[in-house]
């Protein structure tokens, strides 16, 4: 257990496992891992939100940029005509 746990851990992937050898001698030890990825999986939420809000926004941004070109292109036909 301890050589397959080693070996998950050199991937990084150590947070989702637990070695447990006697369970009600590991059993802090697994409830303050569990508690801490619970933790992690909202701050990652809050990230992936922040991330589509900073994607919006460019979006958004990128937008504006457009219509206010093509507002320009309008006023100048409309001089143009009149």
């Amino acid at each position: 257990m301890d050589v397959v746990h080693q070996r998950l851990s050199e991937k990084q992937i150590q947070n989702f496992t637990a070695l447990v050898h006697d369970f009600q001698y590991d059993r802090k030890n697994i409830y303050t891992q569990l508690n801490e990825q619970i933790e992690k999986v909202h701050e990652k939420a809050e990230q992936k939100i922040s991330l589509e809000a900073l994607h919006y926004e460019e979006k958004f941004l990128q937008l504006n940029r457009q219509i206010t070109q093509q507002i320009k292109q309008l006023e100048d036909f409309k001089t143009a005509l009149f």
